[in-house]
């Protein structure tokens, strides 16, 4: 499987696929097994990187948890909270050399 780049977009496509492919089934003779089964090697850049991860530490557990662990998650008001809030970033911004 690849994914490819797009940030957050590609993290909710890398998504929707996974519960895709853990829904549709394929049979080989007497056996079935899913598509989701069949991945043998995955291969991502960018926004695909945290689901795919997610899916090699944790299999299907990204399935049940990671919209709401993740792609739910504002990151940019968190990022922005933890600095304006934290007071030892206050003198820091007050500085010319801080970007």
């Amino acid at each position: 499987m690849s994914l490819s780049d797009g940030g957050m977009r590609a993290s909710a496509m890398a998504y929707a696929l996974s519960e895709q492919l853990a829904a549709d089934r394929i049979a080989d003779g007497s056996k079935s097994s899913r598509l989701l089964d069949e991945i043998d090697v995955i291969s991502v850049v960018s926004g695909g990187v945290v689901p795919s991860a997610y899916f090699m530490l944790f299999g299907d557990r990204p399935l049940q948890d990671f919209e709401q662990r993740f792609l739910n998650k504002d990151f940019t008001a968190s990022v922005s909270r933890g600095i304006l809030l934290d007071p030892r970033n206050w003198l820091r911004m007050a500085s010319s050399e801080y970007f």
